[in-house]
């Protein structure tokens, strides 16, 4: 099993984006809640403003991604 690395999200993680958003419609599809859909810019924003976490697994692959919205 591979290690998870949580860490504060920056420039570099901004590819990540696109995969984040479809991540996110599609828990929030199977869990049935009504999340808003965000764009990839959008994230990107949050990214950058210092509001955002990431884990990726000690390889580099996505595993999660959480923000807060001020």
């Amino acid at each position: 099993m591979p290690n998870i690395i949580i860490q504060l999200a920056n420039k570099n993680h901004l590819d990540f984006a696109s995969i984040i958003c479809k991540e996110m419609t599609t828990s929030a599809k199977q869990i049935g809640t009504g999340i808003a859909i965000r764009t990839p810019a959008y994230i990107q924003q949050k990214i950058m403003e210092g509001k955002a976490v990431i884990a990726l697994s000690d390889e580099g692959h996505f595993v999660g991604f959480c923000y807060i919205e001020t």
